[in-house]
C-alpha cells in the first residue's frame, strides 16, 4: 500500500475522531422556547441524547428563559457515550427548576468522559429544588488531565428567601474539575438558630471524591456546608484547593474530610473570606495543609465557633490569616487535635493573645505557635 492510498484513510480517521469538537446544536431547535413558562426539559433531553450518539460536542442555549418540570439526565460510559460534551450559554440564559430533582445530572460509569458548563443563570421556583448541577463518576486512580468545567455560573432562588436548590454545584468522582466564578446564594436572615432558613440547603458547591479539584473566585451564601471536599468510600482524595473564594451565612464554611489518618497530600484554602456559625475551615485527615493569607469572622456571638480546625492533620500551616472580631469564652482561632503533628502557626491577626485564640490538644506534636 502507497502513502498515496493511505492518505484518505488517514484523512476520515482524523475528521471522524474530531467530529465531537465541531458538532454544535441549538436547543431551540429541538423545540425549547426561550419564553419561560413551557416545559422545556424534554427538548433539552433530545438534544444531550443525539450529541451522544454523534459522539459528543456542543449544545448552544440562546438567551431566554427555559423551565423544567424535570431533570435531564445525561448518561455515558467508556464505549458509547461521548467523550466531550459542552454546554454554553448565551448572556442572559435563565434555567428553571420547576420539580424536586434539579436541572442537569450527568452520570458516567469512567472518569474519562469531560464536560464543560459556562455562563448559564439557574433558578429554584420550588423549595428543596433538588441539586442544581450533578456530574458524577466512580471514584478512583489520578490523572493530570482535567475533565470538569464550570464557570460562571449562578444559582438561586426566584424567591430567595424560600426557594433554593438543596445542593448547588456537585461534581464527584472525576479528576480535576475546576469550578470558577460560581455563585450559589439565598437570602439571609437574623436567626441564627438550627432551624434557620439561612442553613437549609445542604451545600453551595460538593467535589468529593474527586481528584485535585480546584474552587476559585466562588462565592456560596446561605447554606449548612458552603463547600465540601470528603470522601465516601474510604478513600484517600489527592490534591485540592479552595482560592478567592467566599463562604457566608453557612455553619460550616470549608469542609474537608478523609475517612483514614490523611496519608495524601496536599490540600490549600488561601485568599478566602469565610464568615461561619460552628466552623470556619475543617479539616479532618490530611498530610500537608496550607490555610493561608485568609479573613475569618464570627456569624454569631451568640453560639461557639472555631476558626480553624484541624483533626489528624499531619504537617500544617495556618499563616497570614486575619481573625476579625473578638474572642469569646466559646471561640477560638485554631484547635488542633491530639493527632496533629508538625503544624507551624504564624505571622496571624488572632482575636486575642495566643493562649486564649489557640486551643492546642497536650498530645500534639511539634507545634509551633506565634
Amino acid at each position: 500500500m502507497t502513502l498515496k492510498s493511505v492518505l484518505p484513510v488517514l484523512f476520515a480517521v482524523i475528521c471522524l475522531s474530531a467530529r465531537a469538537d465541531f458538532l454544535s446544536l441549538n436547543v431551540t431547535d429541538y423545540g425549547a422556547t426561550p419564553v419561560g413558562g413551557d416545559d422545556d426539559a424534554a427538548a433539552f433531553q433530545a438534544a444531550f441524547d443525539d450529541l451522544y450518539a454523534a459522539g459528543g460536542g456542543k449544545l448552544f442555549i440562546p438567551a431566554g428563559s427555559y423551565c423544567f418540570n424535570s431533570r435531564v439526565e445525561i448518561t455515558g460510559n467508556n464505549t458509547s457515550g461521548a467523550r466531550k460534551i459542552t454546554v454554553q450559554g448565551e448572556e442572559g440564559v435563565r434555567l428553571f427548576g420547576n420539580n424536586s430533582n434539579g436541572v442537569f445530572r450527568f452520570t458516567y460509569n469512567t472518569r474519562h468522559q469531560q464536560v464543560n458548563i459556562s455562563d448559564l443563570s439557574i433558578i429554584a421556583l420550588i423549595d428543596d429544588a433538588g441539586t442544581a448541577i450533578e456530574i458524577t463518576s466512580p471514584p478512583g486512580g489520578a490523572q493530570d488531565k482535567r475533565v470538569v468545567t464550570i464557570e460562571n455560573v449562578s444559582v438561586r432562588g426566584q424567591i430567595e428567601d424560600s426557594q433554593y436548590f438543596n445542593r448547588g454545584l456537585v461534581v464527584t468522582g472525576l479528576y480535576r474539575p475546576l469550578i470558577k466564578n460560581c455563585s450559589i446564594s439565598r437570602s439571609t436572615v437574623p436567626d441564627m438558630s438550627n432551624t434557620s432558613s439561612n442553613f437549609l440547603p445542604e451545600v453551595g458547591i460538593d467535589v468529593s471524591d474527586c481528584y485535585a479539584p480546584v474552587i476559585q473566585g466562588c462565592t456560596v451564601k446561605g447554606a449548612y456546608t458552603a463547600y465540601r471536599y470528603s470522601t465516601t468510600d474510604g478513600s484517600s482524595p489527592e490534591d485540592g484547593a479552595v482560592m478567592e473564594s467566599v463562604a457566608d451565612y453557612c455553619r460550616i464554611g470549608i469542609m474537608f474530610h478523609q475517612n483514614n489518618d490523611g496519608v495524601e497530600p496536599t490540600f490549600w484554602v488561601t485568599d478566602c473570606d469565610i464568615q461561619a456559625r460552628d466552623i470556619g475551615v475543617w479539616v479532618k485527615g490530611r498530610r500537608i495543609c496550607h490555610i493561608t493569607d485568609n479573613h475569618l469572622r464570627q456569624l454569631s456571638i451568640s453560639h461557639p465557633v472555631y476558626d480553624v480546625q484541624f483533626d489528624r492533620v499531619h504537617l500544617g500551616f495556618v499563616l497570614r490569616n486575619v481573625f476579625h472580631g473578638a474572642l469569646t469564652s466559646a471561640r477560638k482561632n485554631v484547635v488542633i487535635d491530639e493527632m496533629g503533628s508538625t503544624i507551624i502557626i504564624k505571622e496571624n491577626t488572632l482575636s486575642g493573645p495566643s493562649a486564649e485564640a489557640l486551643q492546642i490538644n497536650a498530645a500534639a506534636e511539634n507545634i509551633l505557635t506565634q
